[in-house]
C-alpha cells in the first residue's frame, strides 16, 4: 500500500515539475520496495535518487543502495556506491557501516589492494565495525607475506579457522594457500587451496582454483 502511494506521488510531482519532491517520493518508494523484498526495483529507485544533486535524501539513498547491492551479490557496484558515499558525505552517521561495506566488497571481488588502501583511510570509522580487529589481522598478514611469511601464515591460518566473518575466512584460506606456495611449502599449499576452492564463493573461486593449479604443479615437480 505504501509503495503504491509513493508511486502515485512520484507521478503527481513529475507532472507538476516539483523535482525535489519527486525525488523524496522516489526515495520513500525505494524504501517501501526494499521492505517488501522487491530488491531489484528498490535498487533502481535508489540509484535515481543517489545520482541526483537535487535529492534531499541523497546520502541516505546512497548508503541503502550500497547495502542492497551487497545483499544481492553485486559487490563491485556496492563498493562503488559505498566509496561514492564516503567521498561525498563526511559527517553522516552511516559512515562506519558504509566503510565496512566498501572494504568487504573490495575483498569479495579480489581487489585486496584497494581494500588495504581503504582500511587505514577510514580506520576511525571502521573501529566501530564488529569485524575491525579481524580485518586488521587479515591486512597485517597480507603486508607480511614478503618480509615475514611465517607470521603471515600463522595469521591467515588462525583467521581461516576462527573468524566469525565468512568473507574474512574465505580470504584467509586463499591467502594461506598462496603464501605457503610462495614459501616453497607446496604440499601444504595444495591442502589449504583445496579447502579454499571447496569453500569459495563465486567471486573468488576462479582465483583460488588458479592458485590450486599452480600448487599442484609445484607439488608434482617437487615430488619428481
Amino acid at each position: 500500500e505504501a509503495a503504491a502511494e509513493y508511486c502515485l506521488a512520484i507521478d503527481g510531482f513529475d507532472e507538476s515539475g516539483a523535482r525535489v519532491r519527486q525525488l523524496e517520493a522516489l526515495y520513500g518508494y525505494g524504501i517501501a520496495l526494499a521492505r517488501l523484498g522487491e530488491t531489484t526495483d528498490a535498487i533502481d529507485a535508489l540509484e535515481d535518487v543517489s545520482r541526483s544533486n537535487d535529492a534531499t535524501f541523497r546520502a541516505d539513498a546512497t548508503s541503502l543502495l550500497a547495502d542492497l547491492l551487497r545483499s544481492t551479490g553485486r559487490f563491485d557496484e556496492a563498493a562503488d556506491a559505498a566509496e561514492d558515499f564516503l567521498a561525498r558525505f563526511n559527517d553522516h552517521d552511516a559512515r562506519a557501516a558504509v566503510a565496512a561495506i566498501a572494504v568487504e566488497c573490495r575483498q569479495r571481488t579480489g581487489k585486496s589492494q584497494r581494500a588495504i588502501r581503504l582500511f587505514p583511510e577510514h580506520r576511525s570509522q571502521l573501529r566501530s565495525s564488529p569485524m575491525h580487529d579481524e580485518r586488521a589481522t587479515l591486512f597485517a598478514g597480507m603486508a607480511s607475506t614478503d618480509r615475514n611469511p611465517d607470521r603471515a601464515i600463522d595469521l591467515f591460518r588462525g583467521l581461516a579457522s576462527d573468524s566469525s566473518d565468512p568473507v574474512i575466512r574465505e580470504q584467509a584460506r586463499w591467502r594461506l594457500g598462496t603464501t605457503l606456495l610462495a614459501a616453497g611449502r607446496a604440499s601444504e599449499a595444495v591442502d589449504a587451496l583445496l579447502e579454499a576452492v571447496e569453500q569459495a564463493s563465486e567471486a573468488t573461486r576462479e582465483h583460488a582454483a588458479f592458485s590450486l593449479g599452480s600448487a599442484l604443479r609445484a607439488s608434482g615437480a617437487a615430488a619428481g
